[in-house]
C-alpha cells in the first residue's frame, strides 16, 4: 500500500512538473511571437522607403543594397527575439509563481536556440508539444490558465466548440475560465472584454442581452464590427456567472462592464468603469463610448 502511494505521489509530481513546463513554454511562445511580429511590422513600414531608395541607384549597387537590407532585416528580428528571451522569465505572469518561473528558466537554459529558431522560422506551433508531449491546443490553454488563477481548480465552462459558440456575431470571441489568460496574451492587439452576468444564452447564439445595459451591449457589438477591419483592437466577452476571472483582472461594478487589456500592459488590466465609479446600467450611448476613448491613443 505504501509503495502504491509513493508511486502515485511520484506520478503526480511528474504531471505537475510537466504542466509547469507546458505553461512556461506556451507563454514563452506567445511573448516571443509578439516581439517578433511587432518588430516585423516596424520593419515593413520602412520597407517602401528602402525600396524607393534602391530604385535610384545602379543595378550593382541595387543588388548589394538588397543583400544588405535582407541581412539587416534578419539581424533586427533575431535581436528582438533574443531581447525578449532575456526578459521573459521576469514577466509578471511568469515570475509571480515560483514553480512557473523555475520551469521558464530551465526551458530557456535547455532550449534557447531551438526556441529562437522556431520563432524566427515561424514554425512555433508544434514546439511546446516537442518539449512536453501533449502540450498544445486545449492542454496548453489549461496549463496557462491553471497558473493564471494561482493553481486553483479551474472554474470554467467547457471550451467553446463550433464557430457560433466561439465567435458571437462573427466578430466577438467567447472566453471561458480556462481560455481567458491564453486568449488575452495570444492576441496581437489591444483587447476589450465585455464581462456580463449570464445573459448570453446558447439559443441566442451567445449574444449578450440585458435591459439594464442595452446601450453598453449595443455599442460594444458595434465597436467590434467596426474594429474587424482594423488591427488595433480585438473584442471578446466573458460570462462571470459561469467562469472565474484570473485574480489580477478587476471585476466591473455590478459584475457587468468592460475590461481593457492594452498591448504592453497585459498584466495591468483596467475595469471600465473602475471600482468606485458609476455603473453603466441605464447609461446613454455617449457615456458608454467615452469609456473606451483611450483605446485609440
Amino acid at each position: 500500500m505504501a509503495l502504491v502511494l509513493l508511486v502515485a505521489l511520484a506520478l503526480a509530481r511528474g504531471a505537475l512538473a510537466d504542466r509547469a513546463t507546458c505553461a512556461a513554454c506556451a507563454q514563452a511562445v506567445t511573448y516571443l511571437s509578439k516581439a517578433y511580429n511587432h518588430t516585423e511590422a516596424e520593419l515593413e513600414l520602412s520597407k517602401e522607403a528602402n525600396d524607393k531608395k534602391a530604385q535610384k541607384i545602379d543595378k550593382v549597387q541595387k543588388a548589394q543594397t538588397k543583400r544588405w537590407l535582407k541581412q539587416e532585416y534578419g539581424v533586427a528580428l533575431r535581436a528582438a527575439v533574443e531581447e525578449e528571451m532575456e526578459a521573459l522569465c521576469g514577466r509578471p505572469s511568469i515570475a509571480s509563481n515560483r514553480e512557473l518561473k523555475a520551469a521558464c528558466v530551465s526551458l530557456i537554459e535547455q532550449q534557447d536556440e531551438e526556441l529562437a529558431r522556431a520563432i524566427l522560422d515561424e514554425k512555433s506551433d508544434g514546439f511546446c508539444a516537442s518539449v512536453v508531449p501533449g502540450c498544445e491546443g486545449v492542454q496548453a490553454n489549461e496549463a496557462v490558465a491553471a497558473y493564471a488563477v494561482g493553481m486553483l481548480p479551474a472554474y470554467s465552462e467547457p471550451e467553446p466548440r463550433g464557430e457560433h459558440a466561439k465567435k458571437v456575431r462573427g466578430v466577438v470571441t467567447r472566453l471561458v475560465g480556462s481560455t481567458y489568460a491564453f486568449g488575452i496574451h495570444d492576441s496581437k492587439a489591444h483587447v476589450l472584454v465585455l464581462v456580463h452576468n449570464g445573459s448570453a444564452l446558447a439559443e441566442r447564439q451567445y449574444q449578450v442581452s440585458d435591459a439594464r445595459f442595452t446601450a453598453l451591449v449595443d455599442e460594444f457589438y458595434s465597436l467590434a464590427a467596426e474594429a474587424k477591419s482594423e488591427r488595433y483592437l480585438e473584442c471578446m466577452q466573458f460570462d462571470l456567472s459561469a467562469n472565474k476571472l484570473p485574480p489580477n483582472v478587476p471585476v466591473p461594478p455590478d459584475g457587468f462592464g468592460l475590461v481593457l487589456h492594452l498591448l504592453g500592459a497585459r498584466e495591468e488590466p483596467k475595469a471600465m468603469p473602475d471600482r468606485g465609479e458609476d455603473s453603466l446600467a441605464m447609461a446613454e450611448p455617449a457615456t458608454v463610448r467615452s469609456e473606451w476613448s483611450l483605446i485609440e491613443v
